[in-house]
């Protein structure tokens, strides 16, 4: 894609729209195998520079994606919050209401137990899906860590578990 194409250009210090286009022309990805790998090819006259391209695109390519996962996990997390503040307002809303309408109808309440139970099981519901958006962002935010320690170490990063074992 252009951002990816963009992003390894600019990390070889090659900026420019021209570039992107001429890159695209030059680039070759063909899937390997079975699995999940893919093979980048850059057809160029000098053969380090070449690689140099190819590394740069498998480099941003994977930081692109986790970045995206980090986005998405993160919009998740917000959403969630929000969602668990207004839900906690509308228990306290409607714990009221209840109130007033038991006493004014001079009704039987249900135990504390029982009332809690049922209104508090979205809550419940919501709480854990907020925990497990956040682990997740945890996982992603670890995992973009190890491609960027792997990086600055000069590891090829399809020798990562967390890349090899990668669902994209």
């Amino acid at each position: 894609s252009q951002p990816v194409l963009e992003r390894a250009l600019s990390a070889l210090g090659l900026e420019g729209a021209d570039r992107v286009a001429d890159l695209q022309q030059r680039l070759g990805v063909q899937p390997i195998g079975q699995s999940r790998l893919v093979r980048i090819s850059v057809d160029d006259t000098n053969p380090e520079r070449a690689a140099s391209l190819a590394n740069a695109i498998a480099e941003a390519y994977a930081d692109f994606n986790i970045e995206q996962k980090v986005n998405a996990t993160e919009s998740a997390v917000g959403w969630l919050s929000e969602q668990l503040v207004d839900l906690k307002q509308k228990l306290q809303d409607s714990e009221l209401a209840l109130h007033a309408f038991l006493k004014s109808n001079n009704t039987i309440s249900l135990s504390l137990d029982d009332r809690l139970n049922v209104v508090a099981e979205p809550l419940i519901a919501f709480n854990t899906e907020l925990s497990v958006q956040r682990m997740r962002k945890i996982a992603l935010e670890s995992m973009r860590n190890e491609v960027q320690r792997a990086r600055v170490q000069g590891l090829p990063l399809d020798s990562l578990p967390s890349i090899v074992s990668n669902s994209l």
